[in-house]
């Protein structure tokens, strides 16, 4: 795996990609990232990562083309403990997402959260 593969995380047959609280920070630092919580409403307004915007995973497949409009659009997808986020990011590459990688759960996050 190259250095990019590794910074953008590695993908599988699927397109299922895996990444790191590190690795997803160094990706969040480039323009155009959307940062995804597929959490719901109210655990979103309790603590999130800031600039995050929230889908909840059981209104993706109806929401993701119109909050999502580029399918080409990197997107990094999180939850609390990482079991919703692989959903939502296997929901998103059927859908037809291209660039797609699961960050887990926010519990694993180490890095400044906001909440409110």
């Amino acid at each position: 795996m190259n250095f990019l593969q590794n910074l953008f995380g590695g993908g599988g047959a699927d397109g299922y990609k895996r990444i790191s609280a590190p690795e997803a920070k160094a990706k969040l630092a480039v323009k155009g990232v959307t940062l995804l919580d597929v959490r719901s409403a109210g655990e979103y307004r309790g603590r999130r990562i800031a600039g995050s915007v929230n889908i909840p995973v059981d209104v993706i497949g109806r929401q993701a083309a119109q909050r999502l409009p580029k399918k080409d659009t990197p997107l990094i997808v999180y939850c609390a403990s990482g079991g919703r986020s692989r959903s939502a990011a296997q929901q998103l590459l059927a859908l037809g997402y291209t660039d797609v990688s699961d960050l887990g759960g926010l519990m694993s996050w180490p890095f400044e959260t906001v909440s409110g």
